[in-house]
């Protein structure tokens, strides 16, 4: 995985688990994928409560703004004559 995305998951390593890694210690791989593994499940976590949320605002839009909005451009007027 490249360095954009574990900044985006808040995932960091330190040099002593890099070094072990790259050195082949028993157990080291295991403990990094367990903290890569929370840090994942806790992004995860966190999005959709921003994704709830954000749904939330747009359902609660000014008196059914938003839902007239998407039926107008989901449902054309196809009765137009030619």
């Amino acid at each position: 995985m490249n360095q954009k995305i574990f900044k985006k998951l808040g995932f960091s390593l330190i040099k002593k688990d890099m070094e072990d890694a790259v050195n082949c210690i028993p157990d080291t791989i295991e403990r990094i994928l367990k903290v890569l593994q929370a840090n994942i499940a806790s992004y995860q976590e966190n999005r959709a409560k921003k994704l709830m949320i954000a749904a939330k605002g747009s359902a609660s839009g000014s008196d059914g703004e938003f839902e007239n909005h998407i039926q107008t451009f989901a449902a054309p007027n196809h009765n137009k004559e030619n």
